[in-house]
């Protein structure tokens, strides 16, 4: 289990998103081949070789196979190989890091992410290496580093995540053989895979490492349905496989694969969602009256533990909220923007990396707003529904990203 050690004085936040894209001569490496340790005795390594280039963010652990208690902290470097030398990457103006470290005990692995956004770079294909310093207990600091590559990969793209792609499988699916995360009956009785699964999927989640979930849930007659929760850019693309249904057609639901774009994972310690509310305690909402989607993926009660499943997306949830006022987020249906609502009630943001703008919309008819929803209309377009402040009329307001500019129209009942 990773352990924090918060230490006695913090830095400036890590973050800085927007910068000028122009030509950089990349310096070279101050490290020498010398410089690492390569004794094993505390091992770095990196969760896949190769990303792809939609890959924002990356999974590392420490290992230590020493005797007394590693610490290292948040800081890496990272440099890229060009013209057969490796040379640094410039980083940001006024980005800091976070005074936070990490332990790993004798024979403990311990995983964090890391990703680009601290650098003044554009990530292309290439061959990178991360670099990290780490401590041990009797105050030796080790230089350590891994490569790993940018390009085509099965961590995204054609094979996500090393699934097979929907669309690519067989029309008969055999359990016995079948790669999934978790497979139940029409009533919740676990088939194949394993809470095991689960717990490592929410474990990259938590750290914001690309990841992916494969779920199989048998209908009455037997026929499977498949669902994929694919965790990239901080969101969660969900995809439900319908076509070996033979009933579906039958219900409100029709053959196919159907998609839907979420912000959140959060749990009421019964069942696990995917949702755009921010949390499932509504007391987090105050007096603010939002409508958000969300969709169940998995009843905890069918897990001999699932109180610690829940406790990992509880856990998540409260780092979540205590760090940021967003109480609904709304993602494109191509995941490029999202759009958030706070307390704030005449209020909202729209973002993408690099970009960011926040609104408030003027009073209308003489009274005050509440946005209580959002929804992408095209890729550039989104509108927000509210109301006045006495309820008495329904408007809506499309927001033009282009144009950065707010057309209302009012509903008429």
């Amino acid at each position: 289990m990773k352990r924090v050690v918060l230490w006695f004085f913090a830095a400036a936040l890590l973050l800085s998103l927007v910068s000028c894209q122009h030509e950089i001569e990349l310096e070279p490496s101050p490290y020498s081949e010398g410089d690492f340790d390569t004794s094993g005795e505390v091992a770095l390594t990196i969760e896949y070789p190769v990303y792809d280039d939609s890959v924002t963010s990356y999974r590392y652990s420490v290992t230590n196979n020493t005797e007394e208690t590693v610490i290292f902290g948040q800081q890496y470097s990272i440099e890229m190989l060009s013209d057969g030398e490796w040379k640094s990457l410039p980083m940001l103006e006024d980005v800091g890091w976070n005074d936070i470290g990490y332990e790993a005990a004798p024979g403990e692995t311990v995983s964090n992410s890391f990703s680009f956004w601290p650098y003044d770079f554009s990530v292309v294909e290439g061959t990178y290496r991360l670099i990290k310093t780490v401590t041990l207990g009797d105050g030796e600091a080790r230089l350590l580093c891994r490569e790993f590559s940018v390009g085509t990969s099965d961590a995204s793209g054609d094979a996500p995540y090393g699934y097979t792609p929907m669309e690519d499988l067989p029309e008969e699916i055999d359990l016995e053989t079948f790669d999934c995360d978790l497979a139940t009956d029409a009533v919740g009785s676990i088939l194949a895979g394993s809470q095991d699964r689960i717990a490592a999927f929410l474990d990259k989640v938590a750290l914001g490492t690309p990841a992916m979930l494969r779920l199989v849930s048998l209908t009455r007659e037997g026929d499977p349905i498949l669902y994929d929760i694919i965790y990239e850019n901080d969101n969660f693309l969900y995809r439900v496989d319908q076509t070996r249904d033979q009933y579906a057609e039958s219900g409100e639901t029709a053959q196919g694969i159907y998609e839907q774009r979420y912000s959140y994972l959060v749990t009421d310690g019964t069942y696990l969602y995917l949702s755009d509310y921010a949390s499932l305690d509504y007391q987090y909402l105050d007096d603010r009256h939002l409508e958000a989607g969300s969709t169940v993926i998995l009843c905890l009660d069918n897990f001999e533990d699932g109180g610690s499943l829940a406790d990992q997306v509880k856990e998540m949830t409260q780092q979540r909220i205590a760090d940021n006022r967003t109480m609904a987020r709304y993602w494109s249906e191509d995941g490029t923007y999202w759009v958030n609502l706070t307390a704030e009630k005449d209020s909202f943001s729209v973002s993408t990396k690099g970009y960011g703008v926040g609104r408030t919309l003027p009073a209308q008819a003489g009274e005050d707003v509440e946005i209580f929803t959002a929804q992408w209309i095209s890729s550039e377009r989104v509108q927000l529904m509210f109301t006045t402040q006495e309820g008495s009329r329904n408007w809506r307001a499309v927001y033009d990203l282009s144009s950065e500019s707010v057309v209302f129209i009012e509903e008429r009942s």
